[in-house]
């Protein structure tokens, strides 16, 4: 908790009203109390002679290198702040893009396509890609390699039945 004497609150604003920073009011209480306080008035004194001999240094101007160094890295952490909130944003926005088109799609769904295919003709793709993978199953059992149960049948038989058996289930005739 800040202290409420005099002597705290004038030093806590000798800085601001050797800057022109006060209101007349707390000028006035300032200048009052430094008045009648020697430790203040000595304080006040020293900040006047520091901000006297700080004036008496000559001028400096930053190199220009310098200067473009710092714009850069200014420039470069504004935009590093917008790509990091940008990124928080993608994955938000993405799934409300996905979901408006979802919604889009089924609100504005057309007309369902009829089949390309008969029922007959489905029936006997089927058969032949049964025949198929029943030739290649054949083939890789012959063959006597390890290449039917690591790869073929893992990757291509097994996936392309369940392929098949979702896309094309088993129809009557």
């Amino acid at each position: 908790m800040p202290s409420t004497s005099p002597c705290s609150w004038t030093q806590e604003r000798i800085e601001a009203y050797i800057d022109g920073e006060l209101t007349p009011v707390e000028q006035g209480r300032l200048e009052t109390h430094a008045a009648t306080c020697a430790a203040c008035a000595a304080e006040l004194e020293d900040a006047r002679r520091l901000v006297g001999a700080l004036r008496t240094l000559p001028s400096l101007t930053c190199p220009d290198a310098v200067s473009e160094a710092l714009q850069d890295r200014i420039h470069q952490t504004r935009q590093n702040r917008w790509r990091t909130a940008a990124k928080r944003w993608y994955a938000p926005l993405a799934a409300a893009a996905v979901l408006v088109l979802i919604a889009g799609y089924h609100l504005f769904d057309p007309e369902p396509v009829p089949p390309a295919f008969s029922p007959k003709e489905v029936a006997q793709a089927r058969r032949q890609v049964e025949w198929t993978l029943a030739y290649l199953s054949d083939l890789n059992s012959r063959m006597g390699t390890t290449v039917r149960d690591d790869v073929i049948q893992p990757h291509l038989i097994q996936p392309l039945r369940l392929n098949l058996d979702t896309v094309l289930p088993v129809q009557t005739m």
